[in-house]
């Protein structure tokens, strides 16, 4: 009961009743208790304080950019235990990422109980990717699935389908692959390009004349830097020019890169050579060998042998020498002419007194072999 006195050990019953917006702390004093209701004794004077306190707590609330929070029912500050509920909407080409801080969820409404201030933040991210695709000439590629824009972490598959005679040489940009199936992931915007290449080049080979070539692997087109291998095979009495062209060489093996097309020719040239000799009178001349053709680069040696009463002046023709011997290459026809000279002889006669000589003949040079009659007058 509520009076100014009390007898000994009678019994009181105190009741705290807090007002809207405050909460009880507790008795203290002479007794003390945190229940709202307490009984003493009054085995004694007594003195108690009740203590009150403030019983609202705030929300702050954090919204990131993409989109907003709703909040029922929003007020500056709620009583303790009060219920409320938070609900994220994202924008468009936004997902909602989740509630952190005091209290945390992924799902788009959360509700709180208001036992202590709450710190709240709400995220969201960007959730509209774009995949930009850029085809080359030579095929075509699939998207799947193929969309305007894509969620975030979404996956996507490219496939390239190259036309025929086109090979794929893969993808390049923000993903790169030279597969022709590229998956990837849709964490940002991709700028991808598909390129394709040539991949079927020919060999057109023209041969002369005086042999054949033999082509490995032959084929009616090649791929892209296929190697091929050429080797010219003379016929009998030729030898290989060479390779001209799109490639070129002097050998008869000659290994190619199809990086293009390629147009070849093999000449071959005329590999037997002729002598024609010529001999002068007053001598003759050997060969060595002596035969109707000779090969290309071969050694021919030739010997002059003047007659008696002749000597050997000099070869002339397509090889010229003033030497016995002669030794040619033949690497053309070669005409050559060899020419002797008869020896010659002076006759000196000494004049004495009384008389003198006459030759018959008379010739200021002799040949070998001149008959010549001496007149003593």
């Amino acid at each position: 009961p509520e009076k100014e006195t009390y007898h000994r050990n009678e019994k009181v019953t105190l009741t705290a009743a807090p007002d809207e917006g405050y909460a009880f702390d507790g008795f203290t004093g002479t007794a003390e208790s945190t229940d709202p209701v307490m009984e003493i004794t009054m085995d004694q004077n007594h003195e108690i304080t009740a203590t009150f306190s403030d019983d609202t707590f705030t929300l702050t609330l954090t919204t990131g950019e993409g989109g907003i929070v709703t909040v029922e029912p929003e007020k500056e500050a709620y009583f303790r235990n009060e219920k409320v509920t938070m609900t994220a909407v994202p924008d468009k080409g936004y997902a909602f990422e989740g509630f952190t801080g005091t209290a945390e969820s992924t799902n788009l409404v959360m509700e709180i109980k208001m036992d202590q201030d709450h710190e709240i933040a709400a995220g969201f991210y960007f959730d509209a990717y774009t995949l930009t695709l850029t085809t080359g000439e030579g095929g075509d590629v699939t998207l799947e699935p193929e969309k305007e824009t894509y969620h975030r972490n979404e996956v996507v598959t490219l496939t390239a389908e190259p036309d025929e005679d086109y090979a794929f040489e893969g993808f390049t940009g923000t993903a790169e692959s030279t597969n022709l199936v590229l998956e990837i992931t849709m964490d940002q915007h991709h700028e991808i390009a598909a390129g394709f290449y040539f991949d079927a080049y020919t060999l057109d080979l023209t041969i002369g004349d005086g042999g054949s070539v033999t082509i490995e692997p032959e084929k009616e087109t090649y791929h892209r830097n296929e190697k091929v291998t050429l080797t010219a095979v003379p016929d009998e009495g030729y030898a290989f020019e060479g390779f001209t062209g799109t490639a070129e060489s002097t050998n008869l093996v000659m290994e190619i890169t199809m990086d293009q097309d390629h147009e070849i020719e093999a000449a071959f040239s005329i590999d037997t050579f002729t002598l024609t000799l010529t001999t002068g009178e007053g001598g003759s001349v050997t060969i060595e060998p002596e035969k109707e053709t000779y090969h290309r680069n071969e050694v021919v040696t030739l010997t002059a042998v003047p007659d008696e009463g002749y000597a050997f002046e000099e070869f002339t023709g397509t090889a010229e020498s003033t030497n016995l011997v002669l030794e040619i290459t033949m690497d053309q026809d070669h005409e050559i002419e060899a020419t002797f000279t008869n020896l010659e002889f002076i006759v000196t006669c000494e004049k004495v007194e009384g008389g003198g000589v006459i030759l018959t003949p008379a010739e200021s040079v002799y040949y070998y072999n001149d008959e010549i009659t001496y007149q003593v007058e």
